[in-house]
């Protein structure tokens, strides 16, 4: 399958893209949800690394700017995956990949409704609105570029923690830089996630149209290869 017919494929996944008749509105600034969303600040992230430590030569007050960007009033969002573990086993921190087609997620979290959950540490997701089935979606545009920032195993799932990074190329500060504060946003979200396993699946999303919806591996090709970057 081209990359083409890939992108095509998953964007019409339940039949949700937006459109001039959807109302973008930011999933992110206000609490969502069965549990309130988790939010951090840009003052609790590292100004940036050096210069010389990114591919595209962007100066210090631009990388200190993306940085900011990136991690101002994040909110969490979740997508709820089967995945096979030879492909589990590709999504380790540090990694950056970029998904071809649109993102699904919700931030309606409860019960986890597969044996992976991507948690997904974003301030850009747009909701779709209106939202007739109640899915609490949330979508990020076609490739979008995410970086693993951890990832645990809690009985027989796997939580992969992501940040959700700004378009362009501006990805590749992130490459070599690592916020002091990534490890404090994985550990928060865990206890978190893991407070929800004793919750109940949110009966909309075990629908059929929604599963669907999240059944591709984020950023994973038919070859089981992530995209090019």
């Amino acid at each position: 399958m081209s990359e083409a017919e890939v992108s095509t494929e998953r964007e019409n996944c339940c039949g949700q893209e937006p459109d001039d008749s959807t109302e973008p509105d930011s999933c992110c600034g206000h609490p969502h949800g069965e549990r309130e969303a988790h939010h951090h600040s840009s003052e609790e992230a590292e100004s940036g690394p050096n210069a010389e430590s990114s591919e595209a030569n962007f100066s210090v007050d631009q990388i200190e700017s993306i940085v900011e960007l990136t991690y101002n009033n994040l909110g969490v969002f979740v997508r709820d995956t089967e995945i096979a573990p030879e492909i589990s086993a590709k999504y380790q921190p540090g990694l950056i990949f970029r998904e071809k087609g649109l993102t699904y997620a919700t931030y309606r979290v409860g019960g986890q409704a597969a044996n992976h959950r991507f948690a997904i540490f974003s301030n850009h997701l747009i909701k779709k609105n209106p939202d007739p089935e109640n899915y609490g979606l949330c979508i990020a545009e076609k490739g979008s570029v995410f970086k693993v920032i951890g990832r645990h195993d809690f009985q027989n799932s796997s939580w992969i923690i992501l940040l959700h990074l700004l378009g362009d190329n501006y990805w590749r500060v992130f490459k070599d830089f690592e916020s002091p504060v990534d490890e404090d946003m994985v550990k928060s979200v865990v206890s978190w996630l893991t407070e929800l396993t004793k919750q109940p699946v949110i009966p909309e999303l075990t629908r059929p149209e929604w599963v669907d919806s999240c059944k591709y591996p984020m950023g994973i090709d038919d070859n089981g290869e992530f995209f090019p970057l």
